[in-house]
């Protein structure tokens, strides 16, 4: 077998701990959702979605952002999206997970590792903005789903999660609407099912 070739078995046996990081989000069944389901249910959003966004996405690149987005939560964790103390550090730590993973690949690829995971937290693309929107509006899918149970916990109320949500959203016009309108129908949503206040 090639170094190379090796070298990219031994890194997929490393990626397999992105299914034991566990998201705040919890499933149908009630358990936590791991980070490497977050990130399938990410991509398949993405390409389910590539024809309603009323742009043309580069879908190849868009899926390829969406699987790598949190692999860096294998040495960093994941950090939840109202945890203000843990935000404090997450860019440090996520850029020191980030040279670790890369330094595990052929070259080539962990500079491509680098280039896509940068592109994505720095909303580089419009293909980066449609991920970084969608990554948004899954955990409000997970919710709905699981019955609000993090909202719960958390004490969130629709006024808090829009104002986060909206402070944080990639700025980009003409995407904004159907993503937007998106977010919007889902907390609609969850406001008439009486799992937000």
């Amino acid at each position: 077998m090639k170094r190379s070739t090796k070298q990219i078995v031994e890194f997929l046996k490393e990626i397999d701990k992105l299914k034991e990081v566990k998201r705040q989000v919890h499933t149908t069944s009630g358990r936590q959702e791991n980070s490497a389901e977050h990130s399938w249910h990410l991509a398949l959003a993405v390409w389910l979605l590539k024809d309603e966004l009323g742009f043309r996405l580069n879908t190849a690149k868009a899926v390829e952002l969406a699987l790598v987005h949190d692999l860096v939560e294998i040495y960093a964790g994941d950090t939840y999206f109202f945890d203000t103390e843990g935000h404090r550090d997450k860019n440090a730590r996520e850029q020191k997970a980030l040279v670790r993973l890369a330094r595990q690949l052929p070259k080539p690829l962990g500079r491509e590792l680098r280039q896509l995971w940068n592109e994505y937290e720095t909303k580089y693309s419009p293909e980066a903005c449609t991920v970084k929107a969608l990554d948004k509006i899954l955990p409000v899918i997970q919710n709905i789903i699981s019955g609000a149970r993090e909202w719960k916990k958390g004490k969130l109320t629709y006024e808090r999660i829009v104002a986060a949500k909206n402070n944080i959203w990639p700025r980009f016009p003409q995407k904004r609407d159907v993503l937007w309108d998106i977010l919007e129908d889902l907390l609609a949503e969850a406001k008439a099912k009486k799992l937000l206040k």
